[in-house]
């Protein structure tokens, strides 16, 4: 996630940013979301990314993916596509600890994220953030 990455930088210093969400708007592409959702176990941060758009009055998110962010590595927690109705999670997070993992979906889930941030980036909502 090396374009979300530069993101988050722009903005500052995850540990000053937590709590903080951001929309990038980017026309005609769907807006970006990223939000902080807080800590989570290892001593990592919950970072949501996402695509959004309003639907009969509710958010939708097309697609939305939870990491955990450990020390500049992003590990998918979850996976999120309301349009199709997809809720799969890799990482069961309970009580603040890991509880099951699924390495299998990890893994796809790590092949789309590379995927999606090479277009997010190509899309230019960094460009967006920095300017020209």
């Amino acid at each position: 996630m090396k374009t979300i990455r530069k993101i988050i930088a722009e903005l500052g210093d995850i540990d000053e940013w937590a709590g903080g969400h951001t929309k990038i708007p980017n026309d005609p592409y769907m807006p970006l979301l990223i939000e902080h959702l807080g800590k989570g176990p290892c001593k990592g941060d919950l970072i949501a990314v996402s695509h959004t758009y309003v639907q009969n009055g509710d958010l939708m998110r097309d697609p939305e993916i939870v990491f955990l962010v450990t020390e500049d590595i992003w590990t998918p927690v979850s996976f999120r596509n309301d349009s199709l109705g997809i809720y799969q999670e890799a990482l069961v997070i309970e009580d603040g600890r890991i509880r099951y993992v699924r390495p299998k979906l990890i893994r796809d889930l790590k092949r789309f994220a590379r995927d999606w941030d090479r277009n997010i980036a190509a899309q230019g909502y960094l460009r967006v953030i920095t300017g020209p």
